[in-house]
C-alpha cells in the first residue's frame, strides 16, 4: 500500500507512480505535508498507473481503492 502527497506537476506525479502496485495519490496546490487543505485532486493507483482521479476527497479515495482491490478491477 502506498500513499504519497506531491504538488501539481505532471513529472512529479508520474514519479508518485512509478513502480507503485496499489495506492492512493495526494496532489497538493502548495507543498504543506502538514495540512490538507489545499488537495487538487485525489486518485487511486493500481498497478502502476492511475486508474481514477478527481475524486472529492482522501477517505472516498482510500474507500474506493479498497473496493477497486478487493474485488480486482
Amino acid at each position: 500500500m502506498f500513499s504519497d502527497i506531491i504538488q501539481a506537476t505532471d513529472s512529479e506525479e508520474a514519479a508518485a507512480v512509478n513502480g507503485v502496485d496499489v495506492g492512493v495519490l495526494i496532489v497538493t496546490e502548495e507543498w504543506e505535508p502538514a495540512a490538507l487543505k489545499n488537495i487538487a485532486d485525489v486518485a487511486v493507483i493500481l498497478e502502476g498507473r492511475i486508474v481514477l482521479r478527481k475524486l472529492r476527497d482522501v477517505p472516498t479515495g482510500f474507500a474506493v481503492l479498497m473496493a477497486r482491490s478487493s474485488i480486482g478491477l
